[in-house]
């Protein structure tokens, strides 16, 4: 098995949906190791066409090289690419990086790409799959030739994961899609709206919360799980649980990542997210140190990966939450920082970038108390303008995922 680099590009129609299917037949026929963040990016060569979506995946295939041209030119002309001529706009553009360390100059392939050390476009997302990888000709790693272009005309696009709560008690919208027709409704306006990520919560976590048996949890979320892949078979689904019987069953029906606010409390977690070899979302759930709340949160994060790694998930599946309004999940202790604090919550919007560990952050603030303490709003549902303004401070801080009730408005942010 040989271990391939590869970049995917769009830059007409819908080039979420685009890049997303090619995704999709590529791991059809390969083993996808490690996807990088979706980043949008000026055009190179010909200026004057609409900007594109670029991301780079590590692959391992046993193709061999022009084999593996030859599959990934036939997803091209399947996805409905049209031009081929040099610096086109095109649907969707597959490219091999790097094969392995091969040199090759043939007419039909020349390995590694050419001019990958010119390129911010490529060597940005490379850089966050590959700092390492050291390029066979140049002899220097991705993250040297990165740091050579700079990331101009590179901008890191944030997804937007929509909430589906399935429970009668959660704090701004408990009980609203007991009705099927409602439920289908919602799913088809989320998948309509370029929703990346739709979150399905079947126990509420708000403050007071009671909790729920694994059962009715299950019974729950399945019909939400079911109603999104009827709809789009494609699009992302979390499940917000703590519960590994919970996971499995969400996992078997569809779902394709775990979003634990408990950080793996429940022993049989680690299991099932090795067993499905799933993304897993783990919440910093203890108190901050009011003295220093941004190192206090970086070290419940060193703790959740390092335990992550002892108990053999791999680090390139875990996505960290700094638990925006959460206090002390175990107590149920709401008012330890950062809790309702709108100060403890900004600073660690602020820090994406100090606590992260080079891993991907969820920022979830949607209509959540502290926005309430900021702006005097007490009604849940009223808080959009302080949702919206988390959202977009969220994106300019650095993080991958930003969870929101008010889907259609976060994403029209979006340029």
């Amino acid at each position: 098995m040989a271990k391939v680099y590869l970049s995917v590009g769009s830059n007409i129609g819908d080039r979420q949906k685009f890049i997303r299917l090619a995704l999709k037949s590529i791991a059809d026929f390969c083993k996808v190791l490690k996807v990088s963040s979706t980043y949008e990016t000026e055009p190179w060569g010909k200026t004057n066409q609409p900007v594109f979506l670029n991301l780079c995946l590590e692959i391992e295939t046993s193709l061999k090289p022009k084999q593996l041209l030859e599959r990934l030119k036939s997803i091209e002309e399947d996805l409905g690419r049209t031009k081929t001529d040099k610096w086109a706009e095109r649907e969707i553009d597959i490219d091999i990086l790097f094969y392995e360390n091969l040199i090759l100059n043939d007419p039909e392939l020349v390995l590694p790409h050419p001019r990958i050390e010119e390129r911010a476009f490529v060597l940005v997302p490379l850089e966050e799959i590959a700092p390492d990888y050291t390029h066979p000709v140049l002899q220097k790693t991705i993250r040297n030739l990165a740091k050579g272009v700079g990331n101009k005309g590179v901008r890191k696009q944030v997804k937007i994961m929509g909430v589906i709560n399935m429970t009668p008690d959660s704090f701004s919208d408990g009980g609203e899609l007991k009705n099927k027709n409602l439920l289908k409704e919602k799913v088809q306006e989320m998948v309509s709206a370029g929703v990346d990520i739709i979150d399905v919560g079947g126990e509420s976590t708000r403050p007071g919360h009671n909790e729920v048996e694994a059962r009715e949890e299950i019974r729950r979320v399945l019909p939400a799980i079911r109603a999104i892949r009827e709809i789009s078979t494609d699009i992302s689904i979390s499940v917000d649980t703590q519960k590994a019987e919970v996971a499995e069953k969400a996992l078997q029906a569809g779902a394709n990542i775990i979003n634990d606010v408990s950080a793996l409390s429940d022993q049989n977690m680690p299991q099932v997210i090795k067993k499905h070899d799933c993304q897993i979302i783990l919440m910093r759930n203890r108190p901050l140190d009011e003295k220093n709340l941004v190192e206090s949160c970086k070290n419940q994060f060193e703790e959740i990966v390092e335990n992550c790694r002892a108990l053999g998930i791999d680090e390139n599946k875990i996505v960290l939450d700094p638990g925006l309004g959460f206090g002390d999940l175990a107590s149920g202790d709401f008012s330890s920082l950062p809790g309702g604090s709108p100060s403890a919550n900004t600073q660690l919007v602020l820090s994406i970038n100090d606590y992260s560990l080079g891993l991907p952050v969820l920022i979830g603030a949607s209509r959540k108390r502290f926005l309430g303490e900021m702006s005097g709003q007490k009604n849940a549902k009223k808080r959009l303008a302080e949702s919206l303004a988390f959202a977009c401070l969220a994106e300019s801080c650095g993080a991958s995922i930003i969870r929101v009730h008010d889907f259609k408005e976060t994403i029209h942010l979006q340029p």
